[in-house]
C-alpha cells in the first residue's frame, strides 16, 4: 500500500489525528502528500493546494494532480479541478486513477458524465469500493436507484470495515421519502430475488432507519415486525457472505443489543479457515461480549489477545487500555501502557487512544507528557469535535495540579 493510501484509509474511517501522526513520520514527497490529504480533511483548499504544488515539483506526479483537483474543487474551481484530474488521468490511466477522475465529475455537476466514467471502471475493478461508492453516489444523481443499490451495496462488500456505503444508502432511501417513506422506499427495493450483498446492505439499511425512527434505541425483540424483520434478513443472509461482512453485521447487531442474535451469526463462522485480521475480529468481539457481561478482567485478557494477532487493532487497544485505568493499581497502569504500545506509532494518533495515554501519563506524574498527548488531540481535530471539548477539559484539570 502505497504512503497515500495509508493516509487515505485512516481519513476513510474519520482518523485525522492518527492520519496526521502518520504524515509527521513522513519525509519529501510522501510528507507533500500526506500533508495535503490532511488539509483537505480539514477543509483547508488553500493549504492543501500548496502542499499538492511543492508535492508536483518533487515528482509527486498523478497523485499530486490528483491532490490538487480536489484542492481546486473546495477552492471553487470544478473546470480547473476537471482539468487536473484529467492531467492525472494522462500520466496514470489506472482503474483507481479514472476512478478519481469520475469523482470529480460527480462533484463539479457531471452525474452523467461520471457514470459513463465509473461504469467502465467498475468492469476493470470489481473490487475497487472507492469506484462503487463513486458509481452509487453519480447514480442517485441521474436517478438510477437500481444502480445505486447495488454499487453500494458491492462497494460495502469490498471493504466492509468501511461503513459509509451504508450510510450512503440509507440517506437516498431518507432523500426518496424521509424516514417513515424511507422503509417503504427500501421494502419496494426488496421485490425479486436480489443478489447476497444487496441484501445483507438492504438489512444494514433497515436497522439505521429503525433506529433512527425510534430515537436512536432500537427496539427489543418482539416489539415490533419492522424492527424484528431486518435482524432476521441479516441472520439469514449474512452466512452466505465473506466472513469480515458477516463480522460487520454481528457487530451491527451487538451495537443496537441484540447480543443472541449476534452470537448466533457468529456461531456458524469456522475460525480455524480465517485469516489473522479476521482472528482478531472474532476475538475482539468476544471481548465486547465478556465485558458486557459483566466479566473485565476475562474482556482485557480478549482484547489483549485480539491486539496481539493484529496491532492495528485500535478498538482492542481503547478498551482494554479503558478497563485497566478503571481498575487504577499501579499494574494495570503499566499493563495498559504496554498494550498501547503494541499499536504501531503510525496508529497510535486515534483521538480515544491519545485521550487514554494522556490519562496515563498524568497518573504517573508525567504531566508534560500528559499535556503533549492532549494538545496533539486538540490541534488534529476540527474545533467543534467532542474530542477537543474533552482535552480542553483535562488540560485545565491538570493546570489546577
Amino acid at each position: 500500500m502505497s504512503f497515500v493510501d495509508q493516509v487515505g484509509a485512516l481519513l476513510a474511517v474519520g482518523d485525522l489525528a492518527g492520519a496526521s501522526a502518520l504524515v509527521s513520520t513522513a519525509a519529501g514527497v510522501d510528507r507533500e502528500l500526506g500533508s495535503a490529504q490532511v488539509a483537505l480533511a480539514r477543509q483547508d483548499p488553500k493549504t492543501a493546494t500548496g502542499h499538492a504544488k511543492q508535492a508536483l515539483d518533487l515528482g509527486g506526479g498523478a497523485a499530486a494532480h490528483h491532490l490538487l483537483s480536489a484542492a481546486k474543487l473546495f477552492g471553487g474551481d470544478p473546470q480547473g479541478a476537471i482539468d487536473e484530474a484529467r492531467r492525472a488521468v494522462g500520466l496514470d490511466g489506472s482503474a483507481k486513477s479514472r476512478s478519481s477522475l469520475g469523482g470529480i465529475l460527480l462533484a463539479a455537476g457531471r452525474a452523467e458524465d461520471a457514470v459513463a466514467v465509473l461504469k467502465q471502471v467498475v468492469v476493470e475493478a470489481p473490487d475497487d469500493a472507492d469506484a462503487q461508492t463513486n458509481l452509487a453516489n453519480a447514480a442517485v444523481k441521474v436517478g438510477d436507484h437500481a444502480l445505486a443499490i447495488q454499487s453500494y451495496a458491492r462497494a460495502f462488500e469490498c471493504r466492509p470495515s468501511d461503513q459509509r456505503p451504508i450510510q450512503q444508502l440509507v440517506a437516498m432511501f431518507v432523500d426518496l421519502g424521509k424516514w417513515m417513506g424511507a422503509m417503504a422506499a427500501l421494502d419496494l427495493s426488496r421485490q425479486g430475488e436480489p443478489p447476497g450483498e444487496v441484501s445483507v446492505a438492504l438489512d444494514l439499511a433497515s436497522l439505521h432507519i429503525v433506529r433512527q425512527i425510534t430515537g436512536g434505541k432500537y427496539p427489543p425483540a418482539g416489539m415490533t415486525a419492522e424492527a424484528d424483520e431486518p435482524v432476521q434478513g441479516l441472520i439469514a443472509n449474512a452466512p452466505g457472505r465473506p466472513v469480515a461482512s458477516r463480522l460487520i453485521a454481528a457487530r451491527t447487531l451487538l451495537d443496537i443489543d441484540r447480543e443472541v442474535e449476534a452470537r448466533q451469526l457468529l456461531a456458524g463462522i469456522d475460525r480455524r479457515t480465517c485469516g489473522t485480521e479476521d482472528r482478531a475480529t472474532l476475538t475482539y468481539l468476544d471481548g465486547l461480549f465478556a465485558q458486557q457481561g459483566g466479566d473485565r478482567s476475562r474482556a482485557i485478557e480478549l482484547y489483549a489477545e485480539a491486539l496481539a494477532l493484529d496491532p492495528k487493532r485500535i478498538e482492542a487497544a481503547i478498551n482494554a487500555s479503558s478497563l485497566l485505568l478503571e481498575e487504577g493499581t499501579a499494574a494495570s497502569i503499566e499493563r495498559a501502557a504496554k498494550l498501547i504500545m503494541l499499536v504501531p506509532s503510525s496508529h497510535r494518533g486515534n483521538s480515544h487512544l491519545l485521550y487514554n495515554e494522556a490519562s496515563l501519563h498524568a497518573r504517573t506524574g508525567n504531566v508534560a507528557e500528559a499535556k503533549a498527548r492532549l494538545t496533539q488531540i486538540i490541534q488534529s481535530n476540527p474545533p467543534d469535535s467532542p474530542h477537543v471539548s474533552r482535552a480542553r477539559e483535562a488540560l485545565e484539570q491538570l493546570a489546577r495540579r
